[in-house]
């Protein structure tokens, strides 16, 4: 392709998880310590929680943390708010109480996703004080019925924060 002009349709992260479940649906897409997911199942857990952030009234724009391991729940997750247009912004579980806080009030965050535990962390109490909805998803994330929303491929998706070892985020 030296030399040549390559074009390239712009497209929502949500265009393209469709697309994939549409042309390799049964195909495997995610493996985790609980499951093989194939496209469609993928697909069909971002819209279930899609639905479930609509039905707690997160929209696009709105931004939401995402605090847990990286798993079929926390892809459904980022997956899911892509779906809506809402921002996500993935917190880092090495993080310290204030340090989160700090990610999640920056960020101006509506809602929070997060589980108890992780690595022999205790989660509940550390987010306890964030003044948010908070939606603890140990047992699983909730859903709703998605009603597709317009977004664009030049929407913000993700506000990520990086290092935090020697001051803030």
């Amino acid at each position: 392709m030296d030399g040549q002009v390559l074009s390239w349709k712009a497209q929502t992260l949500g265009e393209l998880l469709e697309r994939q479940a549409r042309e390799r649906g049964s195909a495997e897409a995610l493996v985790t310590r609980s499951g093989r997911f194939s496209f469609q199942q993928l697909f069909d857990l971002a819209k279930d929680a899609a639905g479930g952030m609509q039905a707690m009234g997160i929209r696009r724009g709105d931004h939401v943390g995402i605090l847990m391991g990286n798993d079929e729940k926390w892809l459904s997750l980022f997956y899911g708010a892509a779906l809506i247009g809402a921002v996500t912004v993935p917190v880092n579980t090495r993080l310290k109480t204030d340090e989160i806080r700090f990610c999640i009030e920056q960020a101006d965050c509506k809602a929070l996703f997060y589980v108890e535990r992780f690595l022999n962390i205790d989660f509940g109490p550390m987010v306890d004080g964030l003044k948010l909805k908070k939606v603890e998803v140990s047992k699983g994330v909730p859903a709703g019925t998605f009603t597709p929303v317009e977004v664009k491929p030049d929407d913000l998706l993700l506000i990520q924060f990086t290092s935090g070892t020697t001051a803030h985020p």
